[in-house]
């Protein structure tokens, strides 16, 4: 289940606030390349990252 779906423009900045039991989905829809910087204010145990290339 989707809870929230934003868009950003390119330089954009959003802060958001993720509970440890929420997955958090990047999708970049024109498949071009990005770089995602993620300020994290806790650490979350049992938290991962996924690559999906």
């Amino acid at each position: 289940m989707v809870i929230r779906s934003f868009g950003l423009a390119p330089k954009e900045r959003t802060k958001i606030y993720i509970s440890k039991t929420n997955t958090v989905y990047f999708e970049n829809e024109n498949k071009v390349d990005v770089k995602v910087d993620v300020i994290l204010s806790k650490g979350v145990e049992g938290m991962r990252y996924v690559d999906n290339k």
